[in-house]
């Protein structure tokens, strides 16, 4: 792939993701669901949108290969199939990647610590969406690029893939609700911004559900699909019972919090640990 042709890629990715960063943080702001406490708006979209930008301009200065690049090499699999079978295989395959991928950093305690920045914002909106720590996004960039690598994934598959991933991260991380019975039918397809307010939610049983991104297939495949919360609207608390206070929600401290001392770890597990 030419130089050239990356480019078009990359702009075309960023023109969906600003895109959609706008169009849904502005649904948010016109429709809010949940009333977000204003002493917190400022630093939160300050912090969150830095991890969004960071992380890109990281992993495009330390990944050698794009994923699409990747994509185009020799992997050590070959499969004769069509290669619109090979794109719908390929996006379902990365799709229900992430999904492990995502049970994972739940699981086990090394991954959970760099997941937590994630989780530990105190509200949630479309700003959460790139709310990820720098470490993290790069394994999760190591995960595709070896399955991109090995099955090998059709570089059409791995650009519309990344759009899809990144647009329903968006959406499902939106401030807004859908018509119950509207929700009630939607759901049944796509991870909507209320599946995925259940899996922010401070209970433990709460959150370890609703792992997808986007299609809920996999949830339900994998019994992992929880439909409601406990409490709803602003009553549901958003977050990480440890992790609420004002110094745990400075830049600084978002940063290090993978590799602060155990002492709050040990309570932090019990809503991490299926």
């Amino acid at each position: 792939m030419t130089f050239s042709t990356l480019a078009s890629t990359d702009i075309f990715r960023i023109f969906f993701s600003v895109g959609g960063l706008i169009f849904f943080w502005g649904i948010s702001l016109l429709f809010p669901y949940r009333n977000i406490k204003k002493e917190f708006t400022w630093n939160r979209w300050k912090n969150n949108l830095f991890f969004n930008f960071f992380n890109a301009l990281v992993v495009k200065i330390l990944a050698p290969l794009t994923l699409i690049q990747i994509a185009q090499s020799e992997g050590p699999i070959t499969f004769s199939l069509p290669l619109w079978l090979k794109i719908l295989l390929g996006i379902l395959v990365l799709d229900v990647v992430i999904y492990w991928q995502h049970r994972f950093f739940h699981k086990y305690p090394l991954l959970w610590r760099l997941h937590r920045v994630h989780h530990c914002d105190v509200e949630f909106d479309t700003t959460t969406a790139g709310r990820f720590h720098t470490i993290e996004i790069l394994i999760s960039f190591g995960i595709k690029a070896f399955f991109v690598f090995l099955l090998p994934i059709p570089a059409q598959a791995v650009l519309i893939f990344e759009i899809l991933l990144n647009f329903s991260s968006l959406f499902n991380h939106s401030n807004f609700e859908f018509p119950q019975p509207l929700e009630k039918i939607i759901r049944l397809f796509v991870i909507t911004p209320h599946l995925h307010r259940v899996h922010h939610s401070t209970r433990r049983e709460e959150m370890n559900s609703n792992f997808g991104f986007s299609v809920s297939w996999w949830d339900f495949l994998f019994g992992s699909l929880k439909l409601d919360a406990k409490e709803l609207g602003n009553q549901m608390d958003i977050g990480l019972k440890q992790w609420r206070q004002d110094k745990d929600q400075k830049l600084w401290n978002l940063i290090i919090n993978p590799f602060l001392a155990d002492q709050k770890n040990k309570a932090d597990n019990s809503t991490r640990n299926n």
